[in-house]
């Protein structure tokens, strides 16, 4: 433990950085306010990276290392993080949504809100924007209309439950499983 201890604050890559503070906290060894701070910068670092990289997977992990740093900024009560951590999932949320086309993917998108639900930021509006743009994928759009409901007042709780139905029924009517709605 003490070598990673020492590793940990002089390793370059700030997911390997990230990772290696997020395990020493994990198991309990040395400073945790270090830890948790050693733990969410490296995340955050590595988000940003990722932002600015041309990797077609960039959105994903970005999305996942928001996921990490956002969790520990509410867990261990760190608001200049958790700025960070919104703004950084509000702008993989707004690019996403701004660049979505019929094949685009959606699960970053879905990480992203999720994460600032977590944060306990409104995304009735990104929800509402994603759920009419990602319809290809159910289990994307069960969870964009999962986010929706989370955030929108119960008046609103029947129409979303009847597009959850519905995103059910069309699966069934493409999946290749012999079952079909019937129709009448």
């Amino acid at each position: 433990m003490e070598i990673w201890n020492l590793y940990a604050d002089h390793v370059d890559d700030p997911f390997l950085r990230g990772h290696l503070h997020h395990l020493l906290l994990d198991a309990g060894h040395g400073r945790r306010p270090d830890h948790v701070r050693g733990a969410a910068t490296g995340y955050l670092d590595t988000a940003q990276l990722l932002l600015t990289a041309e990797d077609g997977h960039r959105w994903p992990r970005a999305a996942q290392c928001l996921k990490r740093a956002g969790e520990l900024s509410l867990k261990f009560k760190q608001p200049e993080l958790r700025e960070r951590v919104t703004k950084d999932a509000l702008t993989i949320a707004e690019h996403l949504l701004a660049d979505a086309n019929a094949d685009a993917e959606g699960r970053p998108l879905l990480a992203a809100l999720e994460t600032l639900q977590t944060l306990k930021c409104d995304v009735a509006d990104l929800a509402e924007q994603a759920v009419s743009l990602f319809t290809h994928d159910m289990d994307v759009r069960l969870g964009l209309l999962d986010a929706l409901r989370k955030n929108v007042p119960p008046s609103r709780h029947a129409e979303i439950d009847t597009a959850v139905v519905h995103t059910l029924l069309d699966a069934a009517d493409t999946a290749d499983a012999g079952h079909r709605r019937l129709p009448f």
